[in-house]
């Protein structure tokens, strides 16, 4: 089964409604237009740790799903990939890819960021960056 397929698989249509007013996503709120499919963070969770060495191209392709849920997997796998990274060329390339979805738009929730900024966009700015403010500074509304 697909990541996708296992993701869909678990799909909770009430609790998806809930997460939808918790979230704040009817027009004009922070969230405007974010679809759920009702998984619980530990449910997504268990689903990227089997998927931790998902290519970018597909990662990519979970980050900028339209289900929340689909982009929070699309993260944590991302944060756990650049975890397990050892080389600086590989963290920088992980980097990157998480600041162009960002820019992108598709880290557009705070529970999203507060799964994967501190853990990847931190780690790496507090160890390589002279100038981290600069970078922050780029992705503020």
């Amino acid at each position: 089964m697909t990541i996708a397929g296992e993701l869909k698989a678990l799909a909770n249509p009430k609790r998806a409604f809930e997460l939808q007013r918790f979230f704040k996503t009817a027009k004009g709120q922070y969230g405007e237009g974010d679809v759920f499919l009702g998984l619980t963070v530990p449910e997504v969770r268990q689903i990227a740790g089997k998927h931790k060495n998902l290519s970018l191209i597909e990662i990519g392709k979970l980050t900028s799903s339209k289900f929340h849920e689909f982009r929070l997997c699309g993260l944590v796998i991302l944060t756990l990939q650049f975890k397990a990274s050892k080389e600086r060329s590989e963290q920088k390339k992980l980097f990157d890819f998480y600041l162009k979805q960002a820019k992108a738009g598709y880290v557009n929730n705070w529970d999203l960021v507060d799964t994967s900024a501190y853990k990847l966009l931190g780690v790496y700015l507090r160890d390589t960056v002279q100038d981290e403010h600069k970078i922050l500074k780029t992705l503020k509304r």
